[in-house]
């Protein structure tokens, strides 16, 4: 955050007559709050569910060597679908910012000029425009719940895909003889 407060600081003067000042403020505070309190808890799970998989994938390929086949098609399916929803979260991300810092920009001029709206009878209008740019703010944000909630259910079956095809491998090896009950259980409850 350092370095973008430097760069901020030698940008020429008509930068900021270009650049509405309620951008640059909320750019700086959702920076600020997401190491704060995000990249701590996006960290601390992202480790974890790698360490679940990696533990739970070797279980399952110890016990079924088979199953490596499948596992390296599903996780470059699941890098795929990945890799194409975090572009479009960052894009309705970006949306969803932009709209929130015209609301702030807008009401940040408006508290300065509070007066003025007042003494020209102009409160209407500032509702007016103050409703039209918050209801313009929440689309985005609509817009990425959706994709959230795409990812989600990509994902998920991506999931479902990996324990049917895990129990596929292992009831035929388990009906043809090459595990013992304790094994394919053991299997199975890992890919759960």
């Amino acid at each position: 955050c350092s370095s973008d407060l430097r760069k901020m600081l030698r940008l020429p003067i008509g930068f900021y007559d270009e650049t509405q000042s309620g951008m640059i403020m909320d750019r700086f505070s959702q920076d600020v709050n997401f190491v704060d309190t995000k990249l701590n808890l996006t960290l601390d799970s992202t480790v974890m569910f790698l360490m679940f998989f990696f533990v739970f994938a070797f279980l399952v390929c110890m016990v079924s060597p088979p199953f490596i086949v499948p596992l390296i098609g599903l996780i470059c399916l699941y890098s795929l679908v990945q890799g194409y929803f975090s572009k479009a979260f960052r894009r309705t991300t970006t949306m969803d910012m932009s709209g929130l810092s015209q609301v702030l920009n807008f009401f940040s001029e408006s508290a300065a000029g509070s007066a003025s709206i007042r003494a020209y009878s102009k409160l209407n209008d500032f509702y007016g425009t103050f409703n039209d740019l918050l209801m313009k703010s929440v689309r985005p944000k609509y817009v990425t719940i959706y994709v959230k909630r795409w990812t989600f259910l990509r994902t998920g079956c991506i999931g479902a895909t990996v324990v049917g095809v895990a129990m596929g491998i292992i009831s035929v090896q388990r009906a043809l003889g090459f595990l013992s009950s304790g094994a394919a259980a053991l299997a199975l409850a890992a890919t759960l």
